[in-house]
């Protein structure tokens, strides 16, 4: 069975919010989850940033190339062999991917509290 991830969170919250009695239980339990789903936000944002940073420096590197290429200052060969060094593993492709992959943002509970 799959569930989508806000649907469950909306599940859980409302079960949270109905089952646990002390509001103030609730209210710590969502600035603990906030503050968790902060935290591993900013880790991945750290992440992507990162990728998206050696995207643009090997975009870049492979302007200069082609650049070089183009005036016949350099060989083909040699475009070649340097832009297969610049590449990351896995290929060009592999980092826009990896950009591509990174998780959603988590959902935020912020006001969960005043909707009791």
């Amino acid at each position: 069975m799959n569930i989508r991830r806000d649907a469950l969170e909306a599940r859980v919250l409302n079960s949270l919010r109905t089952r646990l009695v002390d509001p103030d239980l609730f209210a710590e339990f969502c600035d603990a989850y906030t503050r968790e789903t902060s935290r591993l936000r900013m880790e991945s944002g750290a992440g992507i940033d990162k990728a998206e940073a050696e995207l643009k420096r090997i975009s870049r590197e492979e302007e200069k190339l082609m650049d070089l290429y183009m005036r016949d200052a350099i060989s083909i060969e040699a475009v070649k062999e340097r832009g297969d060094k610049l590449r990351p593993q896995g290929g060009a492709a592999g980092l826009p991917r990896h950009v591509r992959r990174a998780p959603a943002p988590a959902a935020s509970v912020d006001g969960a509290v005043n909707r009791r």
